[in-house]
């Protein structure tokens, strides 16, 4: 292991890790549906916008998993985000997406 060994890690290893780590944060809110809904859209959208920007660490390969916790928060039928929440989530990665995107 590179910590082992004293070296530094690779950033594209660190940036894949923790965005990895990202998307398993709706696996330790099981426990409170409302909060497990609204992780896995966040989380889900975090991922789905962050996939597109760094393209060259292989955030691309998150695509699925983003899917499958956007589908994941409209799952169950008496726990569903209010209407605000499902404008305002994605309208904010909407705007920080381009906000990144937009030249300085």
């Amino acid at each position: 292991m590179w910590f082992a060994r004293g070296v530094e890690p690779n950033r594209a290893f660190v940036v894949f890790v923790l965005t990895a780590i990202a998307g398993t944060v709706p696996l330790l809110l099981q426990d409170g549906p409302r909060t497990f809904v609204r992780a896995c859209l966040v989380s889900g959208l975090v991922l789905a916008a962050w996939g597109p920007l760094a393209p060259r660490h292989g955030m691309f390969l998150f695509a699925p998993a983003a899917v499958l916790l956007l589908v994941a928060a409209y799952g169950h039928v008496g726990n569903r985000p209010g209407a605000w929440f499902s404008v305002i989530a994605p309208f904010t990665a909407v705007v920080v997406t381009a906000l990144c995107l937009a030249p300085m």
